[in-house]
């Protein structure tokens, strides 16, 4: 019995024990939650005093957890998602809304820091239960945390109408408990620059300079936000700003020139840009604009407004692999492609137009030579008349053929319309050169007339039905597919896929060359950008 009665005591005198250490470390933590808004030094000393929390209560423990978090939050503790999820799983009564309330909270807003789309549902969870609470309370300091950790939280898987939306609840909330929002403007700021609305972005900038006018660091954060929009729309006062901010600090300089960069490519002087996105470079790497690789999008900008279409390219594959930055939003590859592909097609046509210049200059200056002696005019004028007398007998069975027989378009193209298309650049080369009145005349009476036959609307008709005979009703399947195209589209086709040139189809529409081309290449764009089943084909014969 004594035997019993001395293991009873010494139980009794464990649990004793037990308990108060308990209490003991519940005292403690009260006290700590008293002193972190008093004397956070001291706080921080006292939890490292209290030992291992896994020797603590469940309770003790998520109130530990929560301290750690509260301390932490002001860079007095390093914190994790681990030891915040402790406080955050604690079944805590109703007697202790406020901590479910902080706890909650606390963890949603390091999910948002962690900025990965892995914390979202995890990290909205905890901001909808702190909510829930925070309404319950009517805790609108609580309630602009949590609007501001949702709207971080939108931003960073780009959905960024949902991002400004809470941005503003969380200003909303933030005022009412009397709290400065100057971090709230900020990220509301943030938001409406990366939705390109730049002159909102301004104006909402302006008011905030207003506002902290009086705080010097305030305001040079606040017009390197401002900037962003202003290099876009603004561009007096974006030049501005920014010799505003050199006369303060010289040490920004090296900050202003990815700025500088965007400014000079917005107005088009690429040398500019060119010397500062060498000066971003050595500042600050790629990094542009908020864009890890900015300085590799702008680069391509550059070379492609300079013409550069092949090194564009490359710039732009570079940009895009692993990226999702400025220019996902303003370009894409098949633009890049289109226009590297446009302009190789001109720099030949280019070639080949100074090569027939270069020729017919040639010739002119032999036919002046060839002119100034009494023989040599007697050789070239019989060699013209005999050209003419061709030319118009050429001319003639080309009409006559074309009024009485229906042959295939392949042949008509070959046989004849490559010759029209001769004759035709033979007159656009001599209509400016000078020579003989009698001459230039008798040329363009003849051509003028077989020219002017071709343009009328029965022979663009009579070369439809054919082309529609021998191409499996092209121009009909070209009708019905684009039927929101214009008349002068319709001809411009027509002319095309009958294999006349540009020259020959600026004389019978009365267009000058650049013309012709112009409405090539819109109708290409529209066809291209079309649901025509039979596009490629379309696209082919311009």
């Amino acid at each position: 019995m004594n035997r019993f009665a001395c293991i009873f005591i010494v139980l009794a005198a464990l649990l004793s024990m037990l308990s108060g250490c308990h209490r003991n470390v519940s005292e403690k933590l009260a006290t700590i939650d008293r002193m972190c808004e008093e004397d956070i030094d001291s706080a921080v000393a006292m939890l490292h005093a209290l030992g291992n929390p896994d020797d603590f209560s469940a309770r003790d423990r998520a109130v530990y957890a929560l301290m750690v978090s509260r301390v932490g939050s002001r860079g007095k503790w390093p914190v994790n998602d681990s030891i915040i999820a402790i406080a955050a799983d604690y079944n805590w009564s109703d007697e202790e809304a406020a901590y479910r309330l902080e706890s909650n909270m606390c963890y949603a807003e390091l999910c948002s820091k962690l900025g990965s789309r892995d914390e979202f549902v995890d990290g909205m969870l905890r901001a909808l239960e702190a909510e829930r609470v925070a309404l319950e309370m009517n805790d609108n300091e609580a309630l602009g945390r949590i609007y501001l950790a949702m709207s971080i939280f939108y931003n960073n898987i780009g959905k960024d109408d949902d991002a400004l939306k809470y941005s503003e609840q969380s200003i909303k909330h933030s005022k009412l408990a009397g709290i400065d929002a100057y971090r709230l403007f900020r990220q509301k700021a943030m938001l409406i620059v990366n939705m390109h609305r730049d002159a909102e972005a301004v104006a909402f900038y302006d008011s905030l300079m207003t506002i902290y006018a009086a705080d010097s660091a305030i305001m040079v954060n606040l017009l390197f936000g401002e900037l962003r929009s202003l290099v876009n729309i603004d561009f007096n006062r974006a030049q501005a700003e920014i010799d505003r901010l050199k006369s303060i600090d010289e040490r920004l300089d090296k900050d202003l020139f990815q700025y500088e960069l965007v400014l000079a490519v917005n107005q088009r002087k690429f040398d500019d840009a060119r010397r500062y996105l060498e000066l971003s470079r050595e500042a600050i790497g790629n990094y542009c604009l908020g864009d890890p690789k900015g300085a590799v999008f702008y680069e391509y900008v550059i070379e492609k407004e300079s013409g550069n279409y092949k090194r564009a390219l490359e710039l732009y594959s570079e940009y895009m692999t692993d990226n999702t930055g400025i220019g996902n939003s303003i370009d894409n590859m098949n633009n890049v492609v289109m226009d590297y592909r446009k302009a190789q097609a001109e720099r030949l046509n280019k070639i080949a137009y100074k090569a027939k210049k270069r020729f017919w200059l040639a010739v002119g200056a032999i036919v002046a030579i060839v002119a100034m002696s009494i023989g040599g005019y007697y050789i070239y004028r019989r060699r013209k008349n005999n050209e003419i007398e061709h030319l118009i007998d050429t001319v003639q069975e080309l009409s006559h053929e074309v009024k009485s027989r229906r042959n295939s378009i392949d042949a008509l193209v070959r046989e004849r319309f490559l010759t029209i298309n001769s004759l035709c650049d033979d007159y656009f080369e001599l209509s400016d050169m000078p020579g003989d009145s009698h001459l230039k005349n008798a040329i363009f009476k003849n051509v003028k007339t077989r020219i002017k036959e071709m343009s009328s609307a029965s022979f663009r008709n009579q070369l439809a039905e054919r082309l529609n005979d021998d191409l499996n009703g092209v121009v009909e399947r070209f009708e019905s597919q684009l039927p929101e195209l214009s008349a002068d589209d319709r001809v411009v086709f027509i002319y095309s896929a009958a294999g006349f040139s540009i020259k020959s189809i600026g004389l019978f529409l009365n267009l000058k060359k650049s013309s012709v081309y112009t409405r090539r290449r819109r109708l290409r764009e529209a066809i291209e950008s079309s649901q025509a089943v039979d596009k490629e084909e379309f696209i082919s014969f311009l």
